[in-house]
């Protein structure tokens, strides 16, 4: 018997079963790189739109100072800052003391 007389060989269907898998691959991996440039395209887009922004808010900042701005219509209106609450260094008169036991 020489190599020739040998030789297996997939059926048709099996074949052409392994091929469409091997291009639904391929097309797959093709698609995935796609993606990633568009990632990374809309990524970079987004930054320059970020850094854009923050020039803007700077430059309204210096003319207007601090404040808010409604993004429908423009109107300015002042900056509400929450308030800081002020800490006592005083000891609390409904809170407990610990007790030397509790702290060991």
């Amino acid at each position: 018997m020489t190599k020739t007389e040998n030789k297996q060989q997939l059926t048709t269907e099996e074949l052409k079963k392994v091929q469409d898998l091997a291009q639904k691959s391929n097309n797959l991996v093709y698609d995935l790189g796609l993606l990633s440039i568009r990632n990374n395209a809309l990524t970079q887009a987004h930054a320059a739109v970020t850094k854009e922004m923050n020039e803007l808010k700077a430059d309204l900042q210096k003319i207007y100072g601090e404040v808010n701005i409604d993004l429908k219509d423009g109107t300015i209106s002042p900056l509400e800052k929450k308030e800081e609450e002020e800490v006592k260094e005083e000891e609390c008169k409904d809170c407990p003391e610990e007790k030397e036991e509790d702290k060991k």
